[in-house]
């Protein structure tokens, strides 16, 4: 997947600044052409959404000066299966200026996994080995139409409709054996398994900036509306060795529906005792998961839901924020503080057997940045601050889901929101200290109900500490740098890591509590050839990592992205070569007091060659739009 994570935290996607409007799973084919540079943004203010990730990544891209007309292609494929690419336009005319784009991916993929499990506990099913192949075939789509209006030099308004959508089938066969604690073989089943998934989303977004006379002073008016629907079916036939002939026929099929509605109400004014800002956020979201489900009964010749599993749920959820925040600058010592009040009322109705249940959370997060600047290059800063993970309708319902021969899944209507605790000391960008203390930490854990049951579900742990290290080595030609680097290299950076976590909980008898370390060196090298062509070459290497419940194999990986302008850097040729040496591989064990599981996951052709191009029309920009997407109705699939 195209996921992004910073100390192993979710990230909040900005464009200079801003919020970007753009899926996730999108991110990928940004064109390189319009990007500057990328900063990470390890401090959230208070005026953020509490739940927006706990970290932010803000892409800063080309600034230039667009004629009447501007726009952008780009087109990319690549050897293991994937084809993406763009279209951006622009046109400005008189006070208004009319834009749209389009993002789209295809994708043809399989999949190889092996995996075994021991249960101590039991003498007939004691050993289960599988082996699986799967298969991945979809496409995606983002479309984005608007207009700005300039209605005088002190206010303007812009609005713009979005659409995403995507469709994929996603199916596989696997084949499993099991043997007693003898290793004797005690039978074996083969299933196969087919998921067609959907996707629609509709938004409109609106936004009124008022200034005042004073510069900075100014007024700010967001509304966001969004319709998405997300229908999929899925078919499971599971033939076991002892009835080979009577297969069991297990169909499924989900509708599930989100309407969201955001805004928010935001004022900036200086002052000469420092920088004031304050807001008010709304959020009300509905959400509806209707699930059927039917098994096959030769008996009767007909489907029906024996497992009774089928359920209708609704989740609803009201968010209330407030924040103010306070900045200024005292020579050369810098002050950020700020705090945020959410509220957060949710309601939700299991109508299948008349299950109800409520939920109020009043909570505040304050946020602290200092900062003491040494000279250009050096700034020695603390940042403090408080984030919260809200549990998604998936979590809560707490009907089962059937996920194949001997698995069930089940939400917890219980669960707690979870809370992120962070400090960090930082010298510039060169060394980075940071502790994580995550309370009521939220995840899927494994138990066996009985001698062929296992069963999933989340829970909140107790807490999950985080200690690390990071040291950078950036360096490229700068005036403020010590030496000149030779001009056929355009940048060097390396990247040490070191994380250290603990974590304590348990769940139905099961210990859950697990400690580790992480290190990691990540390098990027630029380089500046022959004939012009750019050269960027990326390492990064991740030790074996081990903890007391886990154990992750080495990872490895070598990539290498060259590109060439030409017609006046209007074009921009690419090729790059993803996982040169070939070694992604993903190899997992864990430990349980009553089991032991291990899979190994190879993806498919890791090692793959793409080549694309960019057109530039008239130096075309991409666009820095506001965003009031809290990111809770995204979909995690992508390519």
């Amino acid at each position: 997947t195209n996921a992004i994570t910073v100390r192993g935290q979710a990230v909040k996607i900005q464009m200079d600044g801003h919020p970007f409007e753009m899926p996730a799973n999108m991110l990928a084919q940004l064109p390189v052409s319009m990007v500057d540079q990328v900063e990470v943004i390890l401090s959230p203010s208070a005026k953020e959404s509490a739940e927006e990730g706990a970290y932010i990544l803000n892409i800063i891209s080309k600034k230039g000066n667009p004629d009447s007309y501007s726009g952008s292609i780009n087109l990319n494929t690549s050897t293991n299966n994937r084809t993406y690419g763009g279209l951006g336009l622009n046109y400005k005319t008189g006070k208004f200026n009319f834009f749209g784009s389009f993002f789209g991916g295809y994708a043809d993929m399989i999949n190889n996994s092996v995996s075994e499990k021991y249960n101590y506990n039991s003498a007939n099913l004691y050993a289960l080995r599988t082996n699986t192949r799967g298969s991945f075939d979809g496409f995606m789509g983002y479309y984005k139409f608007g207009f700005d209006f300039a209605m005088d030099d002190n206010n303007s308004f812009t609005f713009y409709s979005t659409v995403s959508q995507y469709k994929f089938t996603n199916g596989g066969t696997s084949r499993s054996s099991a043997e007693n604690n003898l290793f004797v073989p005690q039978y074996s089943y083969e299933n196969n398994n087919s998921s067609l998934y959907r996707s629609n989303a509709y938004s409109l977004y609106g936004f009124y900036k008022k200034k005042f006379d004073a510069k900075g002073h100014e007024l700010t008016f967001d509304a966001y509306v969004t319709n998405i629907a997300n229908p999929s079916n899925s078919e499971v036939t599971t033939a076991y060795s002892y009835n080979f002939n009577y297969p069991q026929l297990h169909k499924s099929a989900t509708d599930e529906k989100a309407k969201t509605f955001i805004s928010k109400i935001e004022y900036v004014i200086p002052t000469a005792i420092g920088k004031f800002e304050t807001g008010y956020h709304l959020t009300v979201r509905t959400r509806e998961n209707d699930y059927n489900s039917s098994d096959f009964s030769y008996a009767m010749n007909n489907w029906n839901d024996s497992l009774l599993l089928g359920n209708l749920f609704s989740y609803n959820e009201n968010i209330h924020a407030l924040y103010v925040t306070y900045s200024d600058n005292f020579g050369d010592v810098g002050v950020k503080a700020g705090v945020r009040a959410e509220n957060l009322n949710v309601n939700g109705e299991q109508k299948t057997t008349g299950e109800n249940f409520t939920g109020n959370h009043l909570n505040f997060f304050p946020n602290l940045n200092l900062s003491y600047k040494f000279s250009d290059l050096l700034q020695l800063t603390f940042n403090a601050f408080r984030r919260v993970r809200y549990p998604q309708m998936y979590y809560v319902n707490p009907f089962r889901t059937y996920n194949g021969p001997n698995n069930y899944t089940a939400g917890n209507p219980t669960i707690k929101p979870s809370f992120i605790n962070s400090y960090a000391i930082a010298l510039s960008q060169y060394v980075n200290v940071y502790y994580v203390y995550t309370t009521g930490l939220f995840d899927y854990v494994m138990a066996n109900v009985n001698d062929s049951i296992t069963f999933n579900s989340p829970v909140n742990l107790s807490s999950n500490k985080t200690y690390g290290v990071e040291l950078t080595l950036p360096y490229y030609n700068s005036p403020m740098m010590p030496f000149h680097l030779p001009d056929f290299i355009s940048m060097v950076n390396v990247q040490i890591g070191y994380t250290y976590q603990k974590k304590i909980g348990s769940y139905l008898g099961e210990d859950l509590s697990d400690w580790g370390y992480r290190k990691w060196i990540n390098t990027n090298l630029g380089l500046k050839l022959w004939w012009e062509v750019d050269a960027n070459f990326y390492f990064r290497f991740t030790p074996k990592t081990e903890s007391k419940k886990y154990v992750n194999n080495q990872q490895t990986d070598l990539s290498i992205y060259l590109s060439k302008s030409v017609w006046d850097k209007k074009l921009k040729i690419n090729i790059s070569v993803s996982d040169l040496l070939n070694t992604n591989k993903y190899d997992r064990k864990t430990y349980g007091t009553d089991f032991f599981y291990r899979n190994v996951y190879t993806p498919y052709r890791s090692r793959s060659i793409s080549v694309g191009f960019t057109y530039m029309i008239n130096d075309f920009m991409d666009r820095r739009d506001r965003s009031l997407d809290d990111g809770r109705d995204a979909s995690n699939q992508g390519f």
